[in-house]
């Protein structure tokens, strides 16, 4: 029996909409979280080495939800002439993304894709272990015993800004000559940092009211939390070096915070206490140096940089590091990838029922032939 010519087979492959050519898996890079007006709402994916899509076929990323049931695309990811891909997305509702996806794919969709899901061609993929991100969630998303649920670093970059605010606005008073108001930032600064269960706080000042700009919870309180839970973080089953590395960031910005703001406790203490200027004045060059280091850090060593380590990294590193935990990371190890099929699928079943008829059209008459020739 006669077997149907190579080329006749590539023809009916393509019009059945399969291809004989494969991707190769390449590229490396990540996708990380950020803030973009909201708390953890922005994801930016950075990629390097990764071969162009071929005709007919995009690049799309993808956040997935713990149990697969939730994937939203966050666009299509074109890669440049050099094969670098950098794309952002934020979510349109302002959606904390710690608080449903731990997962992070690229998939090769068709072009054009008429289907919202994600086809079963993934390029790239990672996952954030379980128990790691029950400690994320808590730094980042929700911590149920504070206020409002608020998660452990955003207590304390929100709680660490206002030390800072505080701090300023004491040493103003202070320039101003008004006694009252320089006091009344000392009591805010006790009552931000310990919160509303610590051994100081209350009325500092004495003017018979307890003034808190904080929400309660106590900076102090929550740099120990996120301190904690970072290392968690680090030590739970399926941590990375990645994990680590920036769990180690937290830590040391958070070991800061405790020793940086239990002296600026202290100062306030004094200032809310103080009978004259005079016992405050020689308190504010330290309180502005420590309460400008519990936010932004400082240059310690005088090297020209805020570092990641003991005694420089302040609020803000804790915060951004405390998300940099869950950063998914991505690699190509050249696997070869079957292509999706592309067209729209009523096309398709027509096209199949048109090529096999015509397949077998063609059987019939080559062996009609071959009978011909017997005979």
């Amino acid at each position: 029996m006669r077997r149907l010519p190579v080329a006749t087979v590539a023809v009916i492959a393509g019009l059945l909409g399969t291809t004989l050519s494969v991707l190769a898996a390449t590229g490396t890079g990540s996708a990380s979280v950020s803030d973009d007006g909201a708390n953890a709402n922005k994801i930016t994916v950075a990629m390097t080495g990764m071969a162009p899509a071929p005709a007919g076929t995009a690049y799309e990323g993808w956040l997935i939800s713990d149990d697969g049931s939730v994937k939203t695309s966050v666009g299509l990811l074109r890669p440049a002439s050099d094969g670098t891909v950098n794309a952002t997305w934020t979510s349109p509702n302002r959606e904390n993304l710690f608080g449903r996806y731990s997962r992070f794919a690229v998939t090769l969709e068709p072009s054009p894709d008429r289907d919202p899901a994600p086809s079963n061609t993934v390029v790239f993929q990672d996952q954030i272990a379980g128990p790691v991100m029950i400690h994320i969630r808590h730094l980042q998303v929700e911590w149920p015993a504070a206020p409002r649920g608020t998660g452990q670093a955003v207590g304390v970059r929100d709680q660490g800004w206002l030390t800072r605010l505080h701090s300023g606005f004491l040493v103003d008073a202070y320039r101003a000559n008004n006694l009252a108001v320089t006091k009344l930032h000392g009591e805010h600064l006790v009552n931000i940092i310990e919160g509303s269960k610590g051994p100081n706080y209350g009325d500092i000042d004495g003017n018979g009211q307890v003034a808190n700009p904080g929400d309660g919870f106590g900076l102090l309180t929550y740099a120990q939390l996120a301190e904690d839970h970072a290392g968690f973080a680090a030590a739970a089953t399926g941590a990375t070096s990645l994990t680590k590395l920036h769990s180690s960031h937290v830590i040391a910005a958070a070991q800061n915070i405790k020793a940086w703001d239990a002296r600026i406790r202290d100062i306030g203490l004094v200032a809310g206490r103080a009978q004259n200027l005079a016992q405050v004045q020689p308190l504010l060059g330290e309180l502005e140096l420590l309460g400008n280091a519990t936010f932004n850090g400082i240059d310690a060593n005088g090297n020209g940089q805020i570092e990641l380590i003991r005694g420089e990294a302040g609020a803000d590193i804790a915060y951004v590091h405390s998300q940099l935990i869950g950063t998914f990371t991505m690699t190509g190890d050249g696997t070869p990838l079957a292509l999706p099929r592309t067209g729209d699928a009523g096309m398709f079943t027509l096209t199949l029922w048109v090529m096999l008829a015509g397949a077998a059209a063609v059987a019939l008459g080559s062996l009609l032939r071959m009978r011909r020739v017997n005979a």
